[in-house]
């Protein structure tokens, strides 16, 4: 199997941090099969969310991201992902997250926009 050919991947409680999302970055940025990722009770920071919302600017495949239970991760990655949701990616349309980590207007704007891609 070539690692292009993948097309999920979970990462869920492996330690997984900004460095590893540097990593997960470079790799979406060559638009791969890539549809699926999970990430969750991981210790990225709003760092690595901020460089993961750069890429999916730009990003034609990952429909699919969980990011639950990543208690490094405050409102401030929310509005980063948000931003790139609604102006600029219009294929991801599914995110996970806790609700109850999360300014909750903000969580439910952030899944909403999300959702409202699978419409277009």
């Amino acid at each position: 199997m070539h690692f292009h050919e993948v097309r999920a991947v979970d990462f869920s409680n492996i330690g997984f941090d900004d460095e590893h999302m540097d990593q997960l970055c470079n790799y979406l940025e060559k638009n791969p099969a890539l549809y699926s990722v999970t990430l969750d009770r991981n210790v990225f920071t709003d760092a690595g969310v901020k460089k993961l919302a750069k890429v999916l600017k730009n990003n034609t495949v990952l429909a699919h991201l969980s990011i639950k239970g990543c208690k490094n991760v405050t409102d401030e990655g929310l509005r980063d992902l948000l931003e790139v949701i609604t102006y600029h990616n219009m294929i991801l349309f599914e995110i996970h997250l806790d609700g109850a980590q999360f300014d909750e207007s903000l969580s439910k704007e952030l899944v909403g926009s999300a959702s409202l891609n699978r419409a277009v």
